[in-house]
């Protein structure tokens, strides 16, 4: 039964991840600016934004106190696996904006992505670009939270507070830090939060469904408050807003997925390519319009859907595949150079 329910909490959880993928490819088509019916789409897209950026962001969370209490790591053995797993593919995805999409960074700009420092110095330091940003705000809560995540909660959140203030601050003084990581930051840390605690989790995914869908609605109401008002990002009162918005999102989202309706294979795989969608959807939709010129006027939007995202879930898919066999290999070659090199000792 605990098996069974193990299998069934990750299930839900490759929905959403399928469903955010599935969402951040409707807005990057930009089938948000279309009117239906005489009315704007517009407006709904700062609330879907929320909602799938803030569920990778909740999924990074969780899943690693998740599989650090299936295997503890040291803290440079975790960093180092991260390191791993997103700067090649980074890279390479760095790359494609700069060939691909004619993205121009000046010196001191290639450096900082390189370095994948752009959550401390975008937008005042360094110029923008598309999407990436998220792999460095990630990988810096990565950073954060990998030092404490073995240690006592209370370590974790002491920690977690010193942080935030104290990035908060330098932003306020300095302009350092993309507006965006103090959006999500608390998102991460409640997503390792609820991983630690399975009991609350639990508890919260149960509460019925016309109370979900009561704070879903305050959530909205919330942040449409302090989205589409004087606000600034950073300010305190948008940052709560956007949290409490996004995390009702999530909760709701879980809870429907869980029920078991929506089970199928394809959420897998669409899951499992997310990643190098994440990075590659937009240069392969540039490809794609190199590729082929209409004898008759198209909305971009609808192509970079379809075909376009059917496309580029079946070409990351092998990406991530390709990608997990050749670390495999890696890994195999390594540990068999270093049982030889210890057998020779």
């Amino acid at each position: 039964m605990i098996q069974a329910d193990k299998t069934k909490k990750l299930s839900e959880f490759e929905i959403l991840r399928a469903a955010s993928i599935i969402l951040l490819m409707f807005s990057h088509s930009d089938i948000y600016s279309l009117t239906l019916y005489g009315i704007k789409l517009e407006p709904i897209g700062p609330y879907l934004r929320g909602f799938f950026l803030g569920s990778f962001f909740f999924m990074a969370g969780y899943f690693i106190e998740h599989s650090n209490k299936n295997k503890q790591k040291d803290f440079l053995m975790f960093i180092w696996s991260k390191i791993v797993r997103l700067f090649p593919p980074y890279w390479l995805a760095l790359l494609s904006f700069m060939f691909i999409m004619y993205y121009s960074l000046q010196r001191d700009d290639l450096i900082v992505y390189s370095l994948n420092l752009q959550f401390l110095f975008s937008p005042l330091y360094v110029k923008q670009l598309l999407t990436l940003w998220y792999i460095s705000v990630v990988f810096s809560y990565f950073v954060i939270f990998g030092l404490f995540l073995s240690s006592s909660t209370r370590n974790l959140l002491i920690w977690s507070v010193f942080v935030f203030v104290g990035s908060y601050l330098i932003n306020r003084q300095y302009g350092l830090f993309d507006y965006r990581f103090f959006e999500y930051y608390l998102i991460f840390l409640l997503g390792i939060l609820l991983a630690r605690f399975e009991d609350v989790y639990e508890k919260l995914i149960k509460i019925s469904l016309p109370v979900q869908l009561l704070l879903v609605f305050i959530g909205f109401v919330m942040f449409g408050i302090f989205c589409f008002g004087d606000y600034k990002v950073t300010s305190w009162a948008y940052i709560l807003a956007s949290d409490f918005h996004i995390i009702t999102m999530i909760v709701l989202a879980l809870k429907i997925f869980r029920t078991g309706y929506l089970d199928h294979k394809i959420w897998n795989a669409i899951s499992y390519s997310s990643f190098f969608a994440y990075l590659f959807h937009r240069p392969i939709w540039e490809i794609m319009f190199r590729m082929i010129e209409f004898p008759f006027r198209i909305y971009d939007g609808w192509y970079r859907l379809f075909p376009g995202a059917i496309l580029v879930f079946v070409i990351c898919y092998y990406f991530q595949l390709g990608y997990d066999k050749t670390l495999d290999a890696a890994e195999t070659l390594w540990k068999r150079n270093f049982n030889m090199a210890k057998e020779n000792m």
